[in-house]
């Protein structure tokens, strides 16, 4: 169940990150980035509402949030320790933050114990 919550949740969260790219990229740092990294917030976020709604195999939406949660957390720290300038990457630490939580987020609920969440193979109800 939490797998399935993380999915929703990041989905939300990178549609609306990407959203306020595109519409104030001065607000998120974001004109410098050339409008492709709202995108990828928005195709990530578009799939991860997919994954959340429709997968119904446990270890496939934990499997989606490992690989994920693993992505932007290495992007998060690359972001965070590119210096100010270059023409690498430039985000504002807010940004990179956030990034670094949604892959912390993820890889602990990739890596979590099942039974703590008290999931089953699949969201199928049990037999009587």
């Amino acid at each position: 169940m939490l797998s399935r919550v993380y999915a929703i949740f990041i989905g939300i969260l990178l549609i609306a990150m990407a959203i306020a790219g595109y519409r104030a990229p001065e607000f998120l740092g974001a004109e410098q980035l050339m409008g492709w990294v709202p995108t990828i917030w928005l195709l990530t976020g578009i799939v991860a509402l997919v994954v959340g709604f429709l997968l119904k195999s446990v270890p496939g939406l934990r499997w989606f949030a490992g690989i994920v949660g693993a992505i932007y957390l290495i992007w998060g720290l690359i972001a965070l320790f590119t210096p100010p300038g270059t023409p690498v990457i430039n985000l504002l630490h807010v940004l990179s933050m956030v990034m670094i939580a949604i892959g912390a987020l993820g890889v602990a609920v990739a890596l979590g114990p099942a039974y703590w969440e008290r999931e089953t193979e699949t969201y199928a109800p049990r037999a009587a």
